[in-house]
Formats: structure tokens, sequence, C-alpha cells
């Protein structure tokens, strides 16, 4: 069985677009297609290939009309020549022809022809029509197409996700709102080193204190909670020669830091300084495994804060 020329060209449109989601069941698969920048290069470099295929066309008709012309002569040529589907997708008009469709006017030896406009430019045209009225239903109508506003909220949401997420991953979300107590032998050593390098200059490595106060006795100047203490050396004591540690050390460091520091109380450090400030009760305190466990006092109160000059 022969296909002609025109049925090819629908085989090779339908093979073309059958392979995207453009046709999907789903709705959903529908508004994703459509909503992907790949979606529309890939309809204009279908659209290019047709055409590519119809001048190819085009192309080959005319050989093969010169070729029959100069082998079995001008007749035969004739017989067999047709209107190719580029001609009629452009309705070009044939040289013979054009002089009946000849205008007067002649610019610099360049003559008009009153020819219609070609039919794929019109099914362009309607085609947008058509797909101006769907859209505006979807969009307006069903809402199956978000707005500009709505895809700005959805984007929002999404970004406020990551942002929430890298923040709990990195520490950034800990503040004095949510800080606790790490008693994990990994974090006390960590916020061990850490009070080593930047604390021990000024309340000494025993926490003993010399021009800090004292961080092993109950008695505290600005708190001795978990959240006191990280807020002490999160926003320092300027007033006395602590600086702010907010910008040198992360979230993670000074809560570290400080349940190391809050760990020390208890401990008996070899020139242990005066008392400074008052008594610190906190019956909610986490008791630390360097705490005696037979103080009084041993689950009601809870050292911490660092205070470095």
């Amino acid at each position: 069985m022969k296909i002609n020329f025109k049925s090819k060209y629908v085989v090779t449109a339908v093979a073309l677009f059958s392979s995207t989601s453009i046709f999907a069941a789903s709705g959903e698969a529908l508004r994703t297609f459509l909503k992907d920048p790949f979606a529309y290069g890939f309809t204009i470099a279908v659209v290019f290939i047709l055409i590519a295929l119809l001048a190819l066309n085009k192309a080959l008709n005319t050989l093969k009309y010169l070729t029959i012309k100069q082998t079995q002569g001008e007749e035969a040529a004739e017989k067999l020549k047709e209107k190719t589907v580029l001609s009629s997708m452009t309705e070009a008009t044939s040289a013979e022809e054009e002089a009946e469709l000849l205008l007067d006017h002649n610019y610099d030896g360049i003559h008009e022809l009153d020819n219609d406009l070609p039919p794929w430019w019109k099914w362009g045209f309607y085609i947008t029509i058509a797909w101006a009225v769907v859209y505006s239903a979807l969009y307006f109508g069903t809402g199956d197409i978000p707005t500009t506003e709505q895809e700005y909220a959805a984007e929002m949401e999404e970004a406020q996700t990551a942002v929430d997420a890298y923040l709990t991953a990195s520490g950034g979300a800990i503040d004095e709102s949510n800080v606790v107590y790490l008693s994990d032998d990994a974090d006390l050593m960590a916020g061990k080193e850490i009070y080593l390098a930047n604390c021990a200059a000024c309340h000494l490595a025993d926490g003993g204190g010399i021009v800090g106060p004292n961080l092993t006795d109950e008695y505290w100047i600005h708190g001795g909670g978990i959240v006191e203490i990280f807020s002490t050396i999160k926003y320092g004591v300027p007033a006395k020669g602590m600086i702010p540690w907010e910008d040198q050390l992360g979230p993670v460091a000074m809560q570290q830091v400080a349940s190391y520091v809050l760990s020390l109380k208890g401990t008996t450090p070899a020139t242990p300084k005066a008392a400074e400030g008052e008594k610190w009760i906190d019956a909610d305190a986490p008791a630390s495994d360097e705490a005696p466990a037979d103080a009084e006092n041993a689950t009601t109160e809870e050292p911490v804060t660092e205070e470095t000059t």
C-alpha cells in the first residue's frame, strides 16, 4: 500500500509529540510539561524538523521532475508533476501563473503578487487563538494553572523550608529559646577544647577564675543556667572586658562550651577565686557526671556562664 507524503508527515508529527508528557492522561503531568521551558524548546524543534522535511520533499520532487523531463521528455514530466505538500502549505504560485497575480506595483524592478496568506500562517494564528481560550479557562476558570501570586507563595514556602533545614543542620537555629545542656562526651570534649583555647586565660584551665569569675562554685553574676551561660557567651560582657563570642563561635560551638562550663560545677580548682554574684538555684538544671552526687543542691543548681575578659 502506497502512503502519500501527507500521511508520512502526520505520522512523523504524532511520533515526535507522543514521546512527551503532553499527551499524558494526567492533568498534573500536562501542567508540569507546560511549565517546563524544555516543552517550548521541544515544540519549536519539532516545527523546524517538519519544515525541514517539507523543504526536503520539495527538493526531491523538483529533482524527480527534472530527471523525468531530461530522460523521458517534457510531456512525461508534466504528467507526473503534482502539487507538493510544501506548495499546498504555502499556496506558492508557479512561475507560469504569476502573471495572473502580478500587480501594477514596481519597486526598483521588484514586483508584487496578489497572493493570499499561506495556510501555515493562518493555521498558526488559529491555533494561538484556540490555545489562548484553553489557557484562559485553565488559568482563570478551573485554577489548574497557578497564578503568579500562588507560584510566588509556593516558591517562598519551599525556600523557607530549605533555609530551616540548613539552619537546623548547621546549628544556626540554636539560640536562647531552644538551647539545651549537652551531656554527650563528644560535645563536652569539644566544649573543653574551645574553653581552653578561648576562656582559660581569664577563668583558668580548671575554671577557678583569675580575671574572670570562678566557674566551679554556686555563685553567678549573670545566671548559672544553660540559657544564661549561652547568652553570656554569645553577647559577652563588654563592660567587664568579655567580648561577644557570637562573632567567632557558631551556635553549636557556643552550646558546647556552655555545657562544658556547666559541667565544671562542683569540681575543685587549684586556686579558686572568691565567690561573686548570687547563689544560683535551678531545679531543672541537668546533672553533670563530674558534679558531686551527694551535694545537697546537686539537682537544683546548674552552674553555667563563662565570662572572659
